[in-house]
C-alpha cells in the first residue's frame, strides 16, 4: 500500500510544481518612472519640434534663456557677477547651481521657481515663462547635458507669429525686453510691441541681420540662425500678421 500512496504524492507534487512554473509572473527588475516629463525637447524657438522624445539642446535653448534674461540684464555677466553668479556659458552655469538630474536641488531652479517674487531671478524683471521653466527643468532631469551642434529641423515654411517668431523672440530678445516703463527700449513682451519695431523703418531685420546703423541683437548672445532669421523676414513681409 505504501508504494501507491508514496507515488500518488510525488505525482501531486510534481503537478503543483508545473502549476506554479506555468502561472508565475516575473517581476521586472530595477524599472524605475521618469523623475519628469515636463517640456517638449527640440533643437530651438521656430523650430519643426515633431517628436517630443528629443533631448534638450543646451547650446540653442537654454543657454538663450540665461543670457537673454540672466546676463543681458547687468546682472550675471562677467563684469557684474551678482551675488558671485556668472550665468554666461555652461561650465559657469552648472558650476553655480545646478545638480544633474535634480532640478529640485538645484539652486538656480529654485531660484527661478521661487513664488516669492523679492526673492525669484531675475530680480525684479517679469517671471520666466512656464514653458521655458519646463524646459530648463526637463533639461536638468535629462543630465543638464552640454548639448551642441544638435542640428536643426527648422522649417523656413513656418513662419507664423505664434508658430515662429513669438518663440524667438521670447527666448532671445524678451529678457531684455520686457519693460513698458523702458523709454530707451522697445517692449517686446506683446504682439503689438512686435509689430510696432518689425514695422519701424526696418529696425527688427536691420538689428537681427546685425546691419550696419542698427544695435546688432542679441546684445549679449550670438546672432540667430540664418533659419530663424529667415522665418522673421518672411513674417515682416508678410506683413507681420497675428498669426
Amino acid at each position: 500500500m505504501r508504494k501507491p500512496i508514496i507515488a500518488a504524492a510525488m505525482l501531486v507534487i510534481v503537478v503543483i510544481v508545473l502549476y506554479a512554473c506555468k502561472h508565475e509572473v516575473a517581476t521586472p527588475k530595477n524599472t524605475t518612472t521618469p523623475a519628469d516629463s515636463t517640456g517638449t525637447g527640440g533643437v530651438g524657438p521656430g523650430a519643426d519640434t515633431g517628436s517630443n522624445n528629443r533631448m534638450v539642446c543646451f547650446e540653442t535653448e537654454i543657454l538663450p534663456i540665461f543670457t537673454s534674461n540672466c546676463t543681458s540684464s547687468g546682472c550675471h555677466d562677467v563684469s557684474s557677477h551678482a551675488e558671485g553668479y556668472i550665468l554666461n556659458d555652461y561650465n559657469n552655469i552648472v558650476k553655480e547651481g545646478i545638480r544633474p538630474g535634480k532640478p529640485d536641488n538645484s539652486e538656480i531652479y529654485e531660484l527661478i521657481t521661487e513664488e516669492d517674487p523679492h526673492k525669484r531671478m531675475p530680480l525684479n524683471q517679469p517671471a520666466l515663462s512656464a514653458t521655458q521653466a519646463s524646459l530648463i527643468r526637463k533639461w536638468i532631469v535629462e543630465g543638464a547635458q552640454n548639448t551642441t551642434n544638435c542640428g536643426t529641423s527648422c522649417n523656413t515654411g513656418l513662419f507664423t507669429y505664434s508658430g515662429a517668431v513669438k518663440p524667438i523672440i521670447d527666448t532671445y530678445c524678451k529678457g531684455c525686453h520686457a519693460d513698458p516703463a523702458a523709454a530707451t527700449k522697445p517692449n517686446l513682451s506683446t504682439y503689438n510691441g512686435i509689430k510696432a519695431v518689425a514695422q519701424q523703418n526696418g529696425r527688427l531685420l536691420g538689428a537681427i541681420n546685425h546691419k550696419a546703423g542698427f544695435k546688432p541683437m542679441p546684445q549679449t548672445g550670438p546672432k540667430l540662425k540664418d533659419c530663424q532669421i529667415e522665418q522673421i523676414t518672411k513674417w515682416v513681409n508678410a506683413g507681420a500678421p497675428n498669426n
